[in-house]
């Protein structure tokens, strides 16, 4: 099934990692754990961009469609999407400033929960909101980064990396360090792994991250 899925994935330009496990730090390790409940969560929601990304192979398709024709038929849930794209498109203003703030992902994660619904990009909100509700001291760094592809939307990407070496190269993996995780609840919302590694992450051709977009560690 795993193949299968990987394959209509590749086919639709989303390619799925299988999960591998890795040891992690205390910190990060915890953190993920407390998280873990609302980011599975996450991944159970409808996936507002699937008639883009899933093809009809993908073993997950008639779960994926159903959860997005309840989605489609219930307006109270579409206008709190909006809401949240409309507060996810305010976040690229600021990202472009500087930073997003941390109150812009919790209100972004408030309508994603309220829709059950979401995009890579609101969902990566609402999952970086949800870690950093559980990072004690703000000591791990959680990061909001985006892959821009050079064909627009569907080469667009956005995803969770957290516990990044400061050090190192967004653009470069391998850099980032043994504790680097990738968290992708977009994947997990059309068949794929919620988490993954520097070198295995859950979407594997939209991918490295180009641009960071919210760093709870920069200065």
């Amino acid at each position: 099934r795993l193949t299968e899925l990987k394959q209509a994935l590749a086919e639709q330009g989303a390619m799925v990692r299988a999960h591998q496990p890795n040891v992690v730090a205390p910190g990060i390790k915890a953190m993920l754990q407390q998280a873990m409940p609302t980011l599975q969560k996450m991944g159970t929601y409808a996936c507002t961009d699937a008639g883009t990304f899933v093809s009809k192979q993908n073993p997950h398709y008639q779960k994926i469609m159903e959860r997005l024709r309840l989605f489609n038929d219930n307006p109270d849930r579409q206008k709190v999407n909006n809401q949240a794209n409309m507060m996810s498109n305010m976040a690229a203003i600021a990202a472009k400033r500087g930073n997003v703030s941390l109150g812009q992902l919790q209100s972004i994660a408030r309508h994603v929960a309220n829709a059950q619904a979401g995009c890579c990009t609101t969902l990566a909100y609402s999952a970086a909101a949800e870690l950093m509700k559980h990072n004690q001291d703000n000591q791990q760094r959680i990061e909001v980064v985006a892959h821009r592809g050079s064909k627009g939307h569907t080469q667009t990407h956005c995803f969770v990396v957290v516990g990044r070496d400061p050090n190192s190269e967004l653009s470069k993996p391998e850099t980032w360090g043994s504790q680097a995780r990738v968290i992708d609840p977009w994947a997990a919302t059309i068949g794929g792994e919620l988490r993954g590694t520097p070198s295995k992450p859950p979407i594997a051709n939209l991918w490295p991250p180009t641009e960071s977009v919210f760093d709870n560690h920069k200065e």
